[in-house]
């Protein structure tokens, strides 16, 4: 069997050894390099393995609580129509969580908050379910004010004994 060796150009014999076919040369070649290439790949993958946080997911023991809220608010105090804010929320021992009106990608998590972007004054409920079948509800409301009007044309007048005269600002 041929010896190869891996050059950044190609893959070729070990030099001084001859070989015993092309065709089964091509065939160790290739095999030795899918080899190569799985292995790289194995030890890219215990490299992010061990880089990344280490997630544990343990069942509740004994009695499960009650779901809890830890925090349900709004990133603003007002907006003006079409401007972004942030609904954040918090949750502990909760199987399922919704906000309503519905919006996407609530989960139960520790902190997370989502982009809103409300026309009007919108009234969120947070529902949370627990392990134990229990549910927990709190509520905001993000007031969405109108954009201020215009202000009123000036009225400027000026009097004089025998005359009047109006500058309306136009």
């Amino acid at each position: 069997m041929d010896m190869i060796y891996l050059s950044l150009a190609r893959l070729q014999p070990m030099p001084g050894r001859r070989s015993l076919s092309k065709k089964y040369s091509m065939s160790v070649s290739f095999a030795k390099l899918m080899a190569a290439i799985c292995l790289l790949l194995a030890a890219w993958g215990l490299t992010l393995m061990r880089e990344s946080e280490p997630r544990v997911w343990a069942p509740p023991t004994g009695k499960p609580g009650p779901a809890r809220i830890l925090r349900f608010y709004a990133s603003e105090g007002t907006v003006q129509p079409g401007e972004k804010a942030l609904i954040c929320y918090g949750v502990a021992n909760a199987r399922s969580v919704r906000i309503l009106p519905w919006m996407a990608g609530v989960t139960p998590s520790l902190k997370r908050c989502l982009e809103v972007s409300p026309d009007h004054t919108t009234h969120y409920t947070i529902v949370a379910e627990g392990y134990d079948g229990g549910v927990v509800t709190r509520s905001l409301t993000l007031p969405v004010e109108a954009e201020p009007p215009a202000p009123a044309p000036v009225l400027e007048f000026a009097f004089s004994p025998g005359e009047m005269h109006y500058n309306l600002g136009i």
